[in-house]
């Protein structure tokens, strides 16, 4: 598999294929929105920012509006 600066895949019932896609660029991030149903209402449940810093890779994850986790590796 070609995996870029990032790369996500998502495994989501009902669909025949899997969705999967990075940045083109080599300085390319991304951002990653998950949303839940409350009440009838829509909250955004998990956040995800992945970032490209010169030679550094970063992604963030928040929920609740609250970092709870990052992870940097070298490109």
């Amino acid at each position: 598999m070609a995996v870029r600066n990032f790369w996500v895949e998502a495994d989501i019932d009902g669909y025949n294929s899997t969705p999967a896609g990075g940045p083109r660029r080599k300085d390319g991030g991304m951002d990653i929105t998950v949303y839940q149903r409350e009440d009838g209402g829509i909250k955004t449940a998990v956040q995800i920012f992945c970032r490209s810093l010169g030679e550094k890779l970063i992604t963030e994850v928040e929920i609740n509006g609250k970092l709870v986790g990052k992870f940097e590796t070298a490109r």
